[in-house]
């Protein structure tokens, strides 16, 4: 991660507390320098905390932090947005407060989402000193102009500010809502994969092949070495057990068919269902798609580093009737079948799909095709265009 993606990172990662900022300049009378500084450390200092606590946590808090961090900040930010209403309607001489409580509400409403920033930063090398510092840097300054923006247009507006500020913060608070309730799985990340591949082939069509095995197996590898640190801290051999238990993927009930046969010296998976395939055929896509199939599994296996290999024996994106998958190493089903109870080594389809995208842009800039990754891009937002929100935090793995 170079110096430029950590400016974007922090960019990004301002933009919330620069907009409540503004609402805070809006309704606080004659705010200036000192209330802006005074958000700038109010919001930097949050800004720049949660990823710290993310990276130490890590994967254990991942799972709580997904399913409750929207919730929270919707809820806080809906609390003092109808308090900032309700005040505007009571006299036009109350100001606005800045208090420790009222601050540190705001804070951790702007702020909790990067919780799952610190848990990515963990599985990357990045040195998560120098992120934090220019995030909390960044969110400083433009807290700071954002209460002087707010104050020099709530000079013009009187009381009305409040209400306009109230509604800002209601809005981002549903905005934040809605975001992380559009629920991200296997059809976009199927779909994300194969526009990749399908705009390879159109812009760079003689090294389009080289470009997809190496984009798939820099992403299958990534995935594979994550899983192996996993059994390592888990105190694990590196083997077909803890291969099989640390997957991080899970799709809906029905998505994927498949039947594991354990043997000796072998375990074999079929799967006969397939939601990438299903997606893929649905959008026309199944000759990129196939793709992930020819390199992703064994591209994980290497990463992984386990001593066994992996044979593909039949391919359902190819006409086989099933996907046939042979590693050279038997397993303990019944240990299997108590450790995945555990959902915590499950990572959301959000953070696969961007680190996907992360992996397609490290390839494409090294061999100066951005742009394939661009298209990509702006095709999947028309297809799903709910999930900006991925690409708005593209570079945050």
């Amino acid at each position: 991660m170079n110096a430029f993606d950590i400016l974007l990172i922090s960019i990004g990662m301002a933009m919330d507390s620069f907009a409540v900022s503004v609402c805070k300049g809006l309704s606080v009378k004659k705010a200036g320098i000192p209330e802006g500084v005074k958000c700038g450390i109010y919001f930097g200092g949050f800004q720049a905390l949660m990823p710290v606590i993310g990276y130490y946590l890590g994967r254990l808090f991942a799972d709580l932090i997904v399913k409750i961090d929207h919730w929270i900040a919707f809820i806080l930010l809906l609390f003092i947005g109808l308090q900032m209403i309700r005040e505007s309607r009571e006299t036009e001489n109350v100001d606005d407060k800045m208090d420790v409580r009222t601050m540190l509400i705001l804070a951790v409403a702007t702020s909790i989402d990067a919780l799952t920033i610190g848990v990515t930063l963990a599985f990357i090398n990045v040195n998560i000193w120098v992120v934090v510092t220019s995030i909390g840097v960044v969110t400083f300054m433009f807290s700071l102009v954002g209460v002087l923006i707010g104050r020099k247009v709530g000079s013009m507006l009187g009381n009305k500010a409040k209400i306009i500020g109230g509604l800002i913060l209601i809005y981002l608070g549903t905005k934040i809502l809605l975001e992380h309730l559009m629920e991200i799985g296997i059809r976009q990340h199927a779909l994300l994969y194969a526009l990749i591949c399908r705009y390879c082939f159109l812009n760079a069509e003689e090294e389009a092949e080289e470009l997809i095995e190496e984009i798939t197996t820099a992403y299958g590898r990534r995935r594979g070495e994550r899983m192996h640190r996993l059994a390592a801290e888990n105190k694990e051999d590196a083997d077909m057990n803890s291969f099989l238990v640390h997957s991080e993927w899970q799709g809906k009930e029905g998505e994927n068919i498949s039947v594991m046969s354990f043997e000796k010296d072998r375990t074999i998976t079929e799967v006969t269902k397939c939601a990438w395939c299903d997606t893929w055929r649905e959008y026309g896509l199944l000759e990129y798609g196939s793709h992930y199939c020819r390199y992703i599994d064994k591209a994980i296996c290497e990463g992984f580093d386990g001593g066994f290999d992996l044979k593909v024996s039949s391919i359902l994106s190819k006409g086989d009737p099933c996907c046939r998958f042979e590693w050279t190493e038997g397993a303990d089903p019944e240990f299997i079948s108590e450790q995945r109870t555990d959902r915590k080594w499950i990572l959301p389809f959000s953070f696969h799909c961007r680190e996907l995208l992360q992996c397609a842009q490290d390839v494409l800039r090294k061999h100066g095709r951005e742009e394939i990754a661009e298209e990509a891009e702006r095709e999947f937002l028309r297809i799903f265009p709910d999930a900006i929100e991925l690409f708005s935090k593209e570079e945050n793995i």
